[in-house]
Order: structure tokens, then C-alpha cells, then sequence
């Protein structure tokens, strides 16, 4: 069977005959182990690094993270532990970059750059992979949607901030 000459994310057809891998896919994660590859979203003050994750919550499928003990998302104010499944970002670091954004999100912030899908809120609306630099308390990583700001997990809490990056896939070499 030859692959659909329409094919869309996540693979990308170069020819009838090839189709490319995506450079970073979503994998099952568990607690305890954090998988080869991980792409880093961040690090806690306190030397901790915290990987991009996603996980099912109030019918949705938010981005945020995990240090491979314990994984977290923002949502409803408040910083969620998820001690279910999770889901893990993998692939080749150099494949993605942290874009510069601010105020409320539009994908014209990102100029060519086209973002990392972190999943979806309860009513449908795509949810991008975020990352909140918080000064002291470190790098951490959460969501942003399209007119909204970002927010992260931490402390027990939402956090929201108006200046943030976005997970984007980096620009091929020329």
C-alpha cells in the first residue's frame, strides 16, 4: 500500500515511495523514568531539569511537565500532580526551538516558525507547548492558546505570564 500523497503531520511525504518520520513525537511515559530523548522544557532552581509532557485532564490534553518522578500540568488556577498517564515529548533537541513571544498568543508572533501541538482544552481549542522563566525559581514549562497569555505549573499554582516562549519546530539549515 503506497502512503497517501495527502498526508499530513506527523508524517511528511517526500516522495510516493518515502515517508519521513517525525522529528519529535509524543511517547508513553511512566513514572520513575523519564525516556531517551526527552526534549528539556526547563530546570528548577534547585538543579532539577523538567521535560515537556502531556496528559489527559478534564477532557482535555494539556501540555506541561515532568522530571520522571512526577508530572504536572496548570489548569483551573492551580498546579495538577498527574499520577496517571502521561505522554512525553521525544526526539532530536536541535529539531525544536524556544520562540520569543508576548501578550496574548497569536501564530503570527512566530513568523515562519510552525508550533509544537501540545494537545487540546476541554472546549476543542489547540493547546501549544509554553515555557515561563520565573527568575530564581527557574525555567518551567505549560501551555499557551491562541488570545491567551501562558501558564505554567508551580508552587501549587496556575501561573500566568505575559511573556513566555513557544515550542517550535527550528528551521531547517540552509
Amino acid at each position: 500500500m503506497k502512503p497517501d500523497s495527502k498526508a499530513t503531520p506527523p508524517y511528511e511525504v517526500e516522495s510516493p515511495e518515502i515517508v519521513v518520520p517525525p522529528v519529535v513525537q509524543w511517547v508513553l511515559g511512566r513514572r520513575g523514568l523519564v525516556p531517551p530523548n526527552a526534549i528539556q522544557g526547563g530546570n528548577q532552581s534547585n538543579g532539577v531539569t523538567w521535560y515537556v509532557a502531556r496528559a489527559p485532564y478534564q477532557d482535555g490534553l494539556h501540555p506541561g511537565k515532568t522530571n520522571g518522578h512526577i508530572m504536572y500540568i496548570s489548569y483551573g488556577g492551580e498546579e495538577a500532580a498527574i499520577t496517571g498517564d502521561f505522554e512525553a515529548l521525544v526526539g532530536n533537541q536541535s529539531a525544536v526551538t524556544w520562540v520569543q513571544c508576548s501578550g496574548l498568543f497569536s501564530l503570527y508572533q512566530l513568523g515562519d516558525a510552525m508550533p509544537v501541538v501540545g494537545g487540546y482544552d476541554a472546549d476543542g481549542r489547540t493547546l501549544y507547548v509554553a515555557q515561563v522563566d520565573l527568575g530564581s525559581d527557574g525555567v518551567h514549562c505549560g501551555k499557551v492558546k491562541e488570545a491567551d497569555t501562558a501558564n505554567v505549573p508551580f508552587n501549587g499554582k496556575e501561573v500566568v505570564s505575559a511573556t513566555y516562549n513557544v515550542l517550535a519546530f527550528a528551521p531547517e539549515d540552509v
